[in-house]
């Protein structure tokens, strides 16, 4: 995984500026980052991740960072979250509760966010419109 990073490191590098203008990590640099295993490197290998030792999480993190420090904190975010779900009971984020889930969208991505509900400035008929929120991302509902 650190060698795959290490090669992502100079087009993160040369790329920065794009990120931090656009204000989104472009998609072919995700796919990459998830095939170079980095959203799954804290993820016990019990639940489908790769269990890295927590040196090596944070080689990649910091190698990540250094390139682009936009980059880094979004992986940092996206291999801790699902290492804290993976404390969740096993019918709960294991195997059984994966298979009920709907099909993952074309690329495998999905959207959460760990708030109950969040309320927007939205106003219809006069109220406030509570719904589900992640701000900062494109693809929430």
């Amino acid at each position: 995984m650190l060698h795959a990073v290490r090669r992502l490191t100079p087009e993160l590098t040369t790329r920065a500026a794009d990120i931090e203008q656009a204000r989104e990590i472009p998609a072919d640099l995700l796919d990459a980052l998830r095939t170079a295993g980095c959203f799954r490197m804290f993820v016990p290998r019990s639940h489908g991740g790769y269990e890295v030792d927590l040196r090596t999480g944070m080689t990649v993190l910091e190698t990540l960072a250094r390139a682009d420090g936009s980059t880094g904190w979004t992986v940092m975010i996206g291999a801790e979250t699902p290492q804290l779900l993976a404390m969740l009971p096993r019918d709960r984020f294991g195997p059984p509760a994966i298979g009920r889930r709907p099909p993952s969208p074309p690329g495998g991505r999905r959207t959460a966010t760990v708030s109950r509900t969040a309320c927007s400035r939205t106003r219809h008929g006069g109220r406030p419109v509570r719904r589900p929120s992640a701000p900062g991302c494109p693809s929430r509902s």
